[in-house]
């Protein structure tokens, strides 16, 4: 046998190395194939057009797009290594190796093959943002900033602190408050999970409010309740981990068309907070007359009582800080 057949047709060596050669090439053409394929697709996915007209919904999945593929470049590019994928490769063929992921052909394949968005209806599009790009692209910002602060929390110099007996002592980068909202990829992981749930819940409350007929008082009311309350979660959850996002408005524009439709499909009632809230912007107005100050000044007793008790911030309660 020839040495030339053994290398192409032969039994594999010893080493592996032959069958591992084969194995590599068959990765490199089917990721070639793929690239192709969106490479020569002919129109624009009906999914894909959505997030084209809305520019919204477009920054937010081209940042995460941008994210990945910098990550990808970041990694081995030899597939055989098994830090990249023959997707992740074709995207950077389709993107020119991240010079240019504004090309429609990689993003369709990234929502495809890479998110998994693939053969869902246009109506469906608005959950899917919130499940898969929002939650992702907020991420990215969360990580960015969390670097930013590492960085800014490490000092040029070791700095110095008093002592009782008059002996400085050198303060190190581990003396500091580490604390931090996003510290280590752990908490990543946690604040990941649970956004996920939260936005994933506000985006079904988003689609139950919408289905829901307006003839119907009683549901659509329940609906609003239940829209206002997942959306004032997620802004508070936001809030307190001084976290900023793209999806910020839409959850506030959310949250006060929810809570003035609750307000008026329950005859005009508000919840006790919100109603403290309302007086509580009345006092230290002057009266009209002495005689109504008079009058009503048992009754503004009261109310500066009650705003005193609801000075202290309700944890659940949203306010556009």
């Amino acid at each position: 046998m020839s040495p030339g057949h053994a290398m192409y047709d032969g039994p594999e060596l010893a080493n592996g190395q032959h069958s591992t050669h084969k194995a590599n090439a068959k990765l490199d053409q089917e990721s070639s194939a793929v690239a192709e394929k969106y490479r020569d697709a002919s129109s624009v996915k009906p999914m894909l057009s959505e997030f084209v007209k809305n520019s919204d919904l477009f920054r937010l999945l081209y940042e995460v797009l941008e994210h990945h593929v910098s990550l990808v470049k970041t990694r081995s590019q030899a597939l055989e290594d098994g830090q990249i994928t023959i997707y992740d490769k074709a995207l950077l063929k389709l993107s020119e190796k991240g010079a240019g992921t504004c090309y429609m052909g990689a993003i369709q394949l990234f929502l495809e093959e890479i998110m998994g968005i693939k053969g869902v209806e246009a109506a469906d599009l608005e959950a899917l943002v919130v499940k898969h790009v929002a939650v992702k692209s907020l991420l990215v910002n969360a990580t960015r900033t969390n670097n930013e602060q590492a960085i800014a929390r490490i000092p040029a110099l070791p700095e110095t602190k008093a002592i009782p007996n008059g002996k400085p002592q050198a303060q190190t980068h581990e003396d500091k408050d580490e604390s931090g909202p996003l510290s280590n990829a752990t908490e990543l992981k946690t604040i990941k999970d649970s956004l996920s749930r939260i936005l994933t819940t506000f985006s079904n409350a988003q689609r139950e409010y919408k289905l829901i007929s307006e003839s119907d008082v009683v549901a659509k009311s329940r609906a609003a309740k239940f829209l206002r309350d997942t959306a004032e979660n997620a802004l508070n959850y936001l809030h307190a981990r001084n976290m900023e996002h793209d999806m910020v408005p839409t959850l506030e524009a959310a949250f006060q068309m929810a809570k003035e439709k609750a307000i008026t499909l329950s005859g005009g009632r508000k919840r006790p907070f919100e109603i403290h809230e309302v007086d509580c912007s009345r006092v230290g107005k002057p009266a009209a007359s002495s005689a109504a100050s008079s009058r009503y000044g048992r009754h503004s007793s009261q109310t500066r009582s009650r705003c005193a008790r609801a000075s202290r911030r309700r944890g659940d309660c949203y306010r556009p800080y």
